[in-house]
């Protein structure tokens, strides 16, 4: 990608140091979130904001609509809402 920076999970976690140099936080060599899973997850890997989170979830409480416009389709929020686990109701 151009200026060597690639999908945000192949970028190295960097933080500024008081000396206004970059310091390495997580390499991408290393990353634990790119490791395949020890166990099925359905959540695990996902990174984001709490600001992030809360729009998803205003998202679905909207029926796959945010601020105007359709994100997810109403058979796949209805889908997503349904329960999947057995003897669970």
């Amino acid at each position: 990608m151009p200026g060597g920076r690639g999908p945000p999970r192949r970028r190295p976690l960097c933080e500024r140091a008081p000396d206004k140099s970059l310091r390495l936080v997580d390499d991408p060599a290393r990353r634990r979130l790119t490791r395949p899973p020890a166990l099925e997850s359905g959540g695990g890997g996902l990174v984001g904001t709490i600001d992030d989170y809360a729009r998803f979830c205003q998202m679905l409480l909207g029926g796959g609509q945010l601020a105007g416009t359709r994100v997810l389709g109403r058979p796949t929020v209805e889908l997503m809402r349904t329960n999947h686990l057995p003897g669970w109701g």
